[in-house]
């Protein structure tokens, strides 16, 4: 299986890009966004990293790789029940923190082979990131670091505007490659 967080290359995060189409836009930095460019989310891993969250960022990642496996195909299968005793079951190597409802539930569809067992786990964890991880990467040295780099135009009009109420939209703007990560049961 694909691990992005191995020690790689940017390149190396294909498979997982590959799930979204993306088109040039100019919006707000968001978190869907920063997940479908590259650089943003090299950046955002190394941030995860640095803060000891990066199982979160990891379980988001398999999990949207594995929706682009073939349904109820060996592959997927496999793919599901290393991401449940990965992440997802208590004591695992990487748990995240999910409610024992999810986690019951996903647990109970990953050995029905239901290739959308994780979808609201992932709603659930996207939460976490979102709210805790993101705003906190906006001021990080990482995301500092990328600005001004040659084909991402990031633009941050006042930077104490961003906060970590993540109901606060910030003036942070980028032009890049970017696109829709699947809802998975999100508003």
């Amino acid at each position: 299986t694909i691990n992005p967080f191995s020690k790689c290359r940017v390149q190396e995060f294909e498979p997982a890009m590959n799930f979204f189409k993306r088109s040039i836009i100019h919006k707000n930095v968001d978190l869907d966004s920063a997940l479908t460019t590259p650089i943003i989310l090299r950046k955002l891993k190394d941030f995860s990293i640095r803060t000891h969250s990066e199982e979160n960022l990891e379980f988001l990642l398999r999990v949207y790789t594995a929706k682009e496996l073939p349904p109820y195909s060996i592959e997927s299968i496999m793919e599901l029940r290393e991401i449940l005793s990965k992440y997802a079951l208590p004591g695992s190597e990487k748990e995240v923190n999910l409610s024992a409802k999810n986690r019951r539930a996903s647990s109970s569809l990953v050995y029905k082979d239901d290739p959308n067992a994780f979808d609201c786990c992932a709603d659930e964890i996207y939460e976490i990131v979102a709210s805790e991880i993101w705003p906190r990467f906006l001021q990080s040295p990482e995301f500092a670091s990328i600005q001004g780099t040659k084909g991402l135009n990031i633009n941050i009009t006042n930077h104490s505007d961003v906060s970590s109420d993540p109901g606060r939209q910030s003036n942070l703007t980028f032009q890049a490659l970017a696109g829709k990560l699947p809802r998975m049961g999100r508003n």
